[in-house]
């Protein structure tokens, strides 16, 4: 009862901002982690192991093959030698970045498949978000388009390339880090 109490006069101006088609949703990872997709520090972990599976998974390599690597250590080894250069030490973009510049033109690729690998269920936030129907537009940090391709009539559409026009008709999903969608694997 005390929070709204508090709080009785925020509540009332994003609910007259809400029915006035004036409210924008900012989200961020936690919408999408109670779908089962990963946060951040998990998935740039994932993407190491594939970064590293990938660079060191030839025959002749020192490492062996993934699934049948040299001596005790194998991908452990090859995981240790990529960071070595203390990048789990540093911020997980640039972590991000080391790998991109290991996996080439393959990052893209492999950064969806490690981000959709599990199977995901929609969440109750995600399904309460698609009910709204009169938001003026969601700013995500997240990759994944949880949003967009659960809404059944079509409402949301994706912006996420500064090129992307803005329609009258529907709700703009504005993805500030880029849009890596879950149909294309």
């Amino acid at each position: 009862m005390q929070f709204w109490t508090k709080n009785i006069d925020a509540v009332w101006e994003l609910s007259n901002a809400y029915l006035n088609g004036g409210l924008t949703l900012f989200l961020g990872a936690g919408v999408s982690q109670g779908c089962g997709l990963p946060l951040w520090p998990k998935l740039v972990k994932d993407l190491h192991t594939e970064t590293c599976r990938r660079n060191y998974n030839n025959a002749g390599g020192l490492y062996g093959t993934f699934e049948n690597p040299k001596g005790w250590g194998g991908l452990q080894n090859a995981r240790n030698d990529l960071e070595a250069e203390t990048i789990s030490k540093l911020a997980l973009p640039i972590q991000s970045r080391f790998c991109k510049s290991k996996l080439g033109k393959e990052y893209t690729k492999v950064l969806q498949q490690t981000l959709y690998k599990d199977t995901y269920i929609l969440s109750g936030v995600i399904k309460s978000i698609v009910k709204l129907e009169n938001l003026k537009a969601i700013c995500t940090y997240n990759y994944d388009d949880l949003i967009e391709s659960n809404c059944f009539n079509s409402k949301f559409y994706s912006v996420y390339d500064g090129n992307g026009s803005i329609s009258s008709i529907g709700v703009p999903v504005n993805h500030v880090h880029g849009l890596l969608p879950s149909d294309l694997l």
